[in-house]
């Protein structure tokens, strides 16, 4: 006689056990919940990561290309674009858009606080779609031959640290050669990524200003 069969239908059978009974469906209701649970949690997780990673790769972009050194301060080394290496990229199956940047360390200030950012000078086109969908107030940066050179957009937690909105002025001051560099850009509009690190951090700006 199977063994395992036969304590099973002792614990189960018959009517002097209905105890037992109870104690298994409250059991295997317990494992069939815990189940569902775990099956929720990590549905979550995986969709938080994806959330995560997407948003992070809308922001900078897949891969990024910079000047090989030493440097370590978030200012990125210039180098010239050599149009017949991109041209070359571009035909890898793989490669949808390649945009430069400029990344300058910076002092945002207004009458009564200050903050050290980071801005990215972009070009037209710049992660528009995400850009785009982001922005909570105002509207995204035009970047075009036409458009205010000085219009920067800046992230909603930045804008509640120094209390500013859309259409203020502000002061942006950046160290250049052991000079302070003075430029006073008009917020277009306020970002929130959802992402602290990114939010806390970042500033966007025409590509030119940046140069």
């Amino acid at each position: 006689m199977n063994v395992s069969l036969f304590i099973a239908k002792k614990l189960t059978g018959g009517n002097n056990h209905s105890a037992t009974e109870r104690i298994i469906r409250i059991a295997s209701s317990s494992v069939a919940i815990s189940l569902v649970v775990m099956i929720l949690a990590i549905g979550i997780v995986k969709g938080f990561q994806k959330e995560i990673k997407s948003k992070a790769i809308g922001f900078s972009g897949h891969l990024i290309i910079k000047n090989l050194d030493l440097n370590q301060s978030g200012e990125w080394a210039l180098f010239p674009r050599a149009n017949q290496v991109e041209q070359q990229v571009k035909k890898l199956p793989f490669v949808t858009h390649i945009f430069p940047i400029c990344l300058k360390s910076g002092i945002l200030r207004t009458a009564k606080d200050a903050e050290g950012i980071q801005c990215k000078g972009v070009v037209p086109g710049y992660g528009d779609r995400f850009l785009k969908s982001q922005i909570t107030r105002g509207k995204s940066l035009l970047n075009n031959d036409t458009s205010d050179l000085n219009e920067i957009l800046i992230s909603e937690v930045t804008a509640n640290r120094l209390n500013l909105d859309t259409g203020q002025r502000v002061e942006l001051y950046f160290i250049q050669d052991g000079q302070v560099r003075r430029r006073k850009p008009k917020i277009c509009g306020i970002f929130n990524t959802g992402i602290y690190e990114i939010d806390k951090t970042w500033i966007l700006a025409d590509i030119r200003m940046i140069q």
